[in-house]
């Protein structure tokens, strides 16, 4: 997820478009997803301004598929087989990929995910087939927002990049081939919109996993199956010396999507504040609403309690708390 600052402005766009703000990337979180390697498992989170710190996004995605990468090689080396794998493997006479005789050559192919034994195989069809060749790097709302911030930074991957969308200004998705030393293929990172499968926006999608329904009267949610939040809170629990039995009632706070000022912040000075705006400042032009006086007593808990010392500190929250629940929702998808 990206955030950014809205700086006012008043350039026209053709004859009938007027722009009055420009967005400038200010902060962005990513939350590995990836169960058989907890090395990837992280949160990486970031805040700052300029091209430089725009362009170290694609470093942090660059080092996560080499540490993939790397992982990897690590499981290929270790993958030990069943007894009923060895008889399966030694009997053998034919690859599995080509389906071509061995002459001395037969490896043993697996899932570089899972290290489950898949077949025996030429060690050079192992080699071109081998590959945790896709990782998928998921955003909500992708083809309407956050896919323009990225777009200005793709020249460096030239010609390796491709797109597909309905239109010169929406993608649908973008895919950037990485070389890793050490890998007979590029590694394909694939940008997608989790809307497109989710189909609604992240504070319903969140209320529907907790089993939250204030219409219905369900109010208090089931925190049960939100599995990266709760690391996540126990995270901060041990690094601010919390006491541990508060842990369920940070994982309530957090349990639904946050309340943020989007459009207040115009510059990066105002970060430094030491207390969240006024209510009137959570005002958003594009829904021509604001916060309710309930959701602003929220977020100013949240302030409090979570130890936010400046508006940074409550950006980050704000930004960590979306990417891991959006990562809950979609672990819970894909299960």
């Amino acid at each position: 997820d990206f955030e950014c600052i809205m700086p006012p402005s008043n350039t026209s766009k053709g004859t009938a478009t007027t722009l009055i703000s420009s967005h400038q990337m200010c902060g962005y979180a990513l939350k590995g997803v990836a169960p058989t390697m907890p090395l990837l498992e992280k949160l990486d989170l970031k805040h700052g301004l300029g091209e430089d710190f725009e362009k170290s996004f694609f470093k942090q995605i660059e080092e996560n598929v080499i540490t993939f990468a790397q992982l990897t090689q690590q499981y290929r080396e270790t993958m030990e087989l069943t007894d009923d794998e060895k008889v399966s493997h030694k009997s053998a006479t034919c690859c599995y990929l080509c389906h071509e005789p061995f002459d001395n050559d037969k490896s043993r192919d697996h899932d570089h995910s899972t290290k489950k034994y898949l077949g025996a195989a030429h060690s050079k069809c192992n080699l071109y087939d081998k590959t945790c060749s896709n990782v998928y790097v998921l955003f909500h709302n992708f083809r309407n927002y956050d896919s323009h911030l990225l777009f200005k930074h793709l020249t460096a991957y030239m010609p390796n990049v491709s797109v597909i969308g309905p239109t010169d200004e929406k993608f649908m998705s973008l895919t950037i081939a990485i070389r890793v030393k050490g890998c007979p293929k590029p590694i394909n990172v694939h940008f997608h919109d989790s809307l497109l499968f989710l189909t609604s926006g992240l504070d319903k999608v969140v209320d529907s996993l907790a089993n939250v329904n204030e219409d219905e009267g369900r109010v208090v949610p089931d925190t049960s199956k939100f599995h990266h939040l709760k690391q996540y809170v126990n995270d901060f629990v041990k690094k601010h010396n919390k006491n541990a039995l508060f842990s369920e009632y940070f994982m309530k706070m957090l349990c639904h999507k946050q309340f943020y000022p989007y459009e207040y912040f115009t510059s990066d000075t105002m970060f430094e504040e030491k207390n969240l705006p006024p209510i009137e400042s959570f005002y958003s032009k594009l829904k021509d609403e604001t916060c309710s006086p309930k959701a602003y007593d929220h977020a100013q808990t949240v302030f409090k309690d979570f130890d936010c010392k400046t508006l940074w500190d409550y950006h980050d929250l704000y930004l960590a708390t979306d990417v891991i629940l959006l990562a809950d929702v979609l672990d819970r998808k894909s299960t």
